[in-house]
């Protein structure tokens, strides 16, 4: 469920839209934009400054489009997407939810057993607008303490030796901030984000939104119950036209991952 108060994509495309027909919104609006709109909206003193100083990756520099999973796992979408993650030989980064985490564990092993990179994407998917300063700092540890007890403290960093997080809809404050600072975890945004969460959206739609990928994309798609029924599908349909014919370098071993998640 979406909080009222949250400043959604959905939200932000229509503040953003102007007279005649405006660009595509993930050319239009790019994540780290979203840090100056909640300053504009909430009046935040100093969050423009703080967004500046934030280690924010929303592209990899010399890397191909690198595939990224919210709001997992789920039994009914995550093993198709690491079977074919690993037919195409095509590394991933899942961002769960702790209540997910701990629901399926096995599946947060199965994810790293793949190859794949698991990041923080808070416990319950509220927006952090919408809670306590105590609350956004709780939603990320337990999440944090979950992924340490399930994979051990190495295996979901990258880059710099980082851990991973990306905040549900994109929504950073200072309170995450200083988490993240304290945990050495880099944020991961996006730079395309095609609509397979909104089950309004038609897959032709998504299809077509996945298909401007290009290199040094990082596309965030979901495992959410709009997702789940289509977006194994639309993923396999991608990879067969844009998978390379070798293994794309997992985040952290690409060396534009250290430079980008410098800020």
């Amino acid at each position: 469920m979406t909080p009222p108060d949250c400043l959604t994509t959905d939200r932000l495309q229509k503040r953003a839209a102007s007279p005649g027909e405006p660009p595509p919104f993930h050319e239009r609006w790019r994540p780290r934009a979203l840090l100056g709109a909640v300053c504009d909206a909430f009046g935040t003193r100093g969050l423009p400054q703080l967004a500046r100083s934030l280690p924010v990756v929303t592209r990899l520099p010399r890397s191909r489009p690198v595939l990224t999973f919210d709001d997992g796992p789920h039994p009914d979408s995550t093993p198709r997407l690491l079977q074919l993650l690993a037919d195409f030989r095509q590394p991933a980064v899942f961002f769960v939810t702790g209540e997910n985490a701990n629901r399926w564990p096995r599946l947060v092993r199965d994810i790293a057993a793949g190859g794949h990179l698991v990041g923080n994407h808070s416990w319950s998917h509220r927006c952090p607008l919408s809670l306590t300063r105590r609350e956004q700092w709780a939603e990320s540890e337990a999440t944090e303490r979950l992924l340490e007890r399930l994979l051990g403290r190495g295996l979901q960093r990258s880059g710099r030796g980082r851990r991973l997080v990306r905040p549900p809809f994109g929504c950073w404050t200072p309170t995450l901030h200083r988490w993240a600072t304290r945990r050495r975890a880099a944020v991961w945004l996006w730079s395309l984000m095609p609509p397979d969460y909104r089950a309004s959206a038609s897959s032709e739609t998504v299809a077509a939104d996945l298909a401007r990928a290009r290199p040094g994309d990082i596309v965030c798609l979901h495992e959410n119950a709009a997702a789940r029924p289509r977006t194994p599908d639309l993923v396999e349909a991608w990879l067969k036209r844009a998978a390379p014919g070798g293994r794309t370098p997992l985040p952290g071993d690409n060396p534009g991952v250290a430079a980008a998640e410098t800020g």
